[in-house]
């Protein structure tokens, strides 16, 4: 092994962990002015500044209304929440009647879904950022050996479909995908990390660096 791979693994290994933070909202029922039925959930004030973590909204809804403004879903079926106010909490209205809703908060830069098979798979690369950032990743079975693997540029503000490829195929689930970001302007680097049992599937934590 080389100087430099000894180096960059030992920078990675001092990453504090972020773990992604799915938070479940109580919805409760209320009658509009034409006296429709919306459910309501309150979101709490955000642990991190939104400009420095991601938040979105999962609830069965074709549209949202936070704190009055309408919100239509992102392409995943989520509803992002780009506009918190971070010194209080929250009003979310849903027309119907919903029986659960959460907020997940993840690093600006993620993945939003994924597909894995043997010897290929295809990852959804998210940057929320305003700038351009450089990403290297990875699938490959949660006990260790080959693994499918690309780096890429993915522009702001942009969902970017990567296909994986490696000399041979990986084993069976559990997998482990990771991406690792480059330290830019707006967010330091760290390493996106989730652990697998199906095929495709949402996100779940991240190793960053402040």
């Amino acid at each position: 092994m080389g100087f430099l791979p000894i180096l960059i693994g030992a920078a990675l290994a001092t990453l504090p962990v972020l773990e992604e933070a799915v938070t479940a909202l109580a919805p409760i029922a209320t009658a509009g002015p034409s006296l429709e039925l919306f459910s309501v959930v309150t979101v709490p004030v955000p642990v991190r500044p939104p400009q420095h973590a991601h938040y979105r909204l999962r609830v069965a809804a074709s549209s949202v209304w936070v704190d009055g403004a309408r919100l239509t879903p992102n392409e995943e079926g989520d509803f992002d929440l780009l506009n918190l106010n971070p010194k209080r909490p929250s009003r979310v209205a849903i027309p119907g009647w919903v029986k659960e809703a959460v907020m997940i908060e993840t690093p600006r830069v993620f993945v939003s879904r994924y597909e894995i098979e043997d010897r290929t798979a295809r990852l959804w690369v998210r940057n929320s950022l305003e700038n351009t950032v450089n990403i290297y990743v990875t699938v490959s079975s949660a006990a260790g050996g080959p693994q499918l693997e690309t780096s890429d540029t993915i522009p702001p503000g942009y969902t970017k479909v990567l296909p994986l490829t490696g000399r041979t195929g990986i084993s069976g689930p559990p997998w482990r995908i990771m991406l690792e970001k480059q330290e830019e302007a707006m967010e330091g680097g760290y390493r996106f990390i989730k652990t697998v049992e199906r095929r495709t599937g949402p996100t779940v934590k991240s190793y960053v660096k402040p």
